[in-house]
């Protein structure tokens, strides 16, 4: 009996696949005959199809029966812009080429490549490659399109890049209108600044015309720029788009830290939205040098090429998968596999604190203006507020101690660690470890490795700081907040080479277990990434990502990991994350702000935002953090916040404790009770209901609605959400 029903399940099966063969044999066949496009790789889901006089490549989604082309096939009726510019909508390549004068010009790869009949192509297993023979400026350049089971991957091997000696490829831009909508329809870009940015494409920009940002942050050691008002960092080297009945989202693989991300509106040049991202496959700069009668010639200087494969894999996504939640969920699926993310969440929400133990003030001895080490936290002190804190019901608490070494917070490296004696020494750390551990709250002792503002402790300016491009050492300068201009003076830092991170953070690791310590906190480390430029050992930010991993080679008895902010070079270590942004950068060309990097992390990661000591509006920010699961955070001290007012953070409003505890406390105990059920789920949803109210959904079926109105809302005359509040709904729709 049971032969007889396993000889009719392999007959069903062979019945199953003979359809199927035919279908999509016949699939293939009426695709593969039409608009000019010859089939040239299929797999289970995809065909791929060339256009062998266009260049264009089209693909083919045979479950959803939805087509995605390399670059808009009406590309020529774009009215705003003419000649070349308009060309560069069909080009599959953007390069910046500076010539023997050193003349930068910016040439495409329809233009010079398919209009000129300049190009060539071979079939590959799984796909095509296309090479432009760029001759009137001499590069030749290749690209591959393998197919993929969620759509494609885009290489372009380095080994194949050829420059003649008068030609120098700057960056390299990548399918720059792959990712594009027009004014009026249905759809917007996203662009991970901050927490998430939308640009939709029905809102009006005026005249703004697009923004251009590094990926992981601002670049060091290449210039100085003139101004630099509070930003945020693009986290994650990805992007996507939506448009009406189909959406694509793009991993920047290699070399993510040398990659920038481009987004332009339509109406300036083009009336398309764009959003693409561009490599700097070499980083320039200038330096000035003076002859004997003091007159300045510049002369660039080149950072070594990129020396492994770009790669970039996009995600092609049906009607009802190609929203921002869903590209979420691909990216998070892409950390866990390739990245190590991994679960390491507690299953109630926590309070984080970041406690300053000293830092150096101006001071006047004997008449004399003198600057010293004063102590804001003792070690004994500490466990005063965690104390005052537990007793106030606050179960959780997560403690980021800085300036706890000998010379303060925002001075020397922490290397070594040698706690401060005006603190308690070594023995009163000691006791604070135990008291903390004791205690079940988590004690995270925070290492200052990447931002140096004083030589000593081990560091060395001329050994180890990073060198500018011109082989001078780099100084980093703080800027104003209302003008945004330069400041130099107070507040200047060096950056530690990366060629030194592994011998660094070992050090600083091997001394945190030495007092029994199980967990540790980086500052910068997960904010800050940089190229050196020392002419003796140049290292480039894609390297130096690579050394800050190797450095991250955390021991097994250290349980908790702990980074300011969270570039995704991190992830796969972190346990608990503080400062990430729940907002953006306030760009002209926001429609909206969603918590796209929180629903990449929550229910892996604990996370909090910046400290709602800088808060205006804490009731605002209090439900922010609920609509973006997000832990509650504080920054403070035990002395008084008047004590702070001659030193380098007075900037930190209301620092002591006494000032915040009871909010805090109070704070705490409302996020307790919107987590409870959720605070180790995935986030699986988010979207708008109304004008600012917003759900966010959690596997298991449990939302949070937050109603950031003035009025209450009601929902099917069943639920109502009061005025500048949140509710916790189970299972249904909204």
């Amino acid at each position: 009996m049971a032969d007889k029903c396993k000889g009719k399940i392999i007959i069903f099966i062979m019945c199953i696949l003979a359809v199927v063969s035919v279908f999509l044999r016949k699939d293939t066949v009426r695709a593969a005959d039409k608009d000019g496009y010859e089939l040239i790789a299929s797999n289970v889901r995809f065909n791929m199809y060339f256009n062998k006089e266009t260049a264009n490549i089209k693909f083919f989604d045979r479950m959803s029966n939805t087509e995605w082309t390399t670059f808009p096939e009406d590309w020529a009726s774009d009215s705003m812009s003419k000649g070349s510019v308009r060309e560069n909508i069909a080009s599959h390549l953007m390069l910046e080429v500076y010539g023997k004068s050193d003349n930068l010009v910016v040439v495409n790869s329809y233009t010079q490549g398919v209009k000129k009949k300049q190009f060539s192509y071979k079939a590959l297993d799984d796909g095509i490659s296309i090479t432009y023979n760029l001759k009137n400026v001499g590069i030749n350049i290749t690209i591959e399109f393998h197919l993929t089971n969620e759509g494609f991957r885009v290489v372009i091997p380095v080994s194949m890049i050829e420059e003649t000696k008068d030609s120098i490829i700057s960056n390299i831009s990548i399918l720059p209108f792959f990712f594009t909508g027009t004014k009026g329809e249905d759809g917007y870009l996203l662009v991970p600044d901050g927490s998430g940015m939308l640009v939709r494409f029905t809102d009006n920009y005026g005249l703004y015309r697009h923004v251009t940002k590094p990926v992981y942050g601002r670049y060091y050691g290449t210039s100085i720029p003139a101004s630099r008002l509070v930003e945020e960092n693009y986290m994650l080297p990805v992007y996507g788009v939506k448009n009406k009945d189909k959406g694509a989202f793009a991993i920047i693989e290699h070399p993510d830290a040398r990659a920038s991300i481009t987004t332009g509106v339509a109406g300036f040049m083009y009336n398309r939205f764009r959003n693409y991202c561009t490599i700097s496959y070499r980083e320039r700069n200038e330096i000035a040098i003076k002859n004997n009668v003091g007159l300045e010639t510049t002369y660039p200087r080149w950072s070594e090429a990129v020396s492994k494969d770009i790669a970039v894999s996009y995600y092609l996504l049906p009607k009802d998968r190609s929203d921002y939640s869903d590209m979420a969920r691909i990216y998070q699926d892409y950390l866990v596999e390739n990245k190590g993310l991994k679960k390491s969440v507690t299953k109630q929400a926590a309070l984080d604190l970041t406690l300053i133990g000293s830092v150096k003030m101006r001071k006047s001895f004997l008449g004399f203006p003198v600057t010293m080490n004063v102590p804001l936290t003792t070690f004994k002190q500490a466990q005063t507020i965690i104390t005052s804190l537990q007793n106030r019901g606050v179960e959780n608490i997560n403690i980021r101690y800085v300036g706890y070494n000998k010379n303060g917070y925002l001075d020397q490296w922490t290397e070594n660690i040698k706690p401060a004696g005006k603190l308690g020494g070594k023995s009163g750390l000691k006791k604070l470890i135990n008291f903390c551990k004791n205690n079940s709250v988590n004690l995270f002792l925070s290492g200052e490795l990447i931002q140096v503002y004083n030589s000593g402790n081990g560091f060395k300016i001329n050994k180890y700081a990073v060198r500018t491009i011109s082989n001078a050492v780099l100084q980093v300068f703080n800027y104003s907040t209302i003008t945004g201009n330069l400041l130099k003076g107070e507040g200047t830092r060096y950056l530690t080479s990366p060629a030194y991170y592994i011998k660094v953070f070992k050090n600083f690791i091997a001394d945190l277990l030495k007092l029994s310590a199980d967990s540790i906190a980086f500052e910068d480390v997960g904010s800050t990434i940089y190229s050196d430029y020392n002419k003796n050992n140049s290292i480039m930010r894609d390297e130096a990502k690579d050394y800050i991993q190797q450095a991250l080679d955390i021991p097994g008895s250290i349980k908790n990991v702990m980074f300011t902010s969270g570039n995704d070079y991190v992830l796969g270590t972190a346990t608990h994350l503080v400062n990430i942004p729940l907002y953006g950068s306030n760009s002209q060309i926001t429609s909206e702000y969603v918590p796209f990097y929180q629903m990449v992390i929550h229910g892996y990661v604990n996370y909090s935002g910046k400290a709602m000591n800088y808060s205006s509006n804490r009731r605002y920010d209090l439900l922010k953090s609920i609509e973006y699961g997000a832990n509650i955070h504080y920054i403070g001290i035990y002395e008084e916040s008047s004590t702070l007012k001659n030193s380098k953070i007075n900037y930190i409003l209301s620092a002591c404790y006494k000032d915040w505890i009871d909010e805090a406390s109070d704070m705490y105990r409302k996020i307790s009770i919107a987590y409870d059920s959720i605070y180790n789920k995935r986030m699986v949803d988010h979207y708008k209901l109304a004008d600012n109210v917003y759900v966010t959904k959690y596997e298991g079926g449990i939302s949070t609605i937050v109603n950031y109105n003035d009025y209450n809302y009601v929902i099917d005359d069943k639920i109502t959400v009061n005025a500048m509040d949140f509710m916790i709904v189970e299972g249904g729709k909204f």
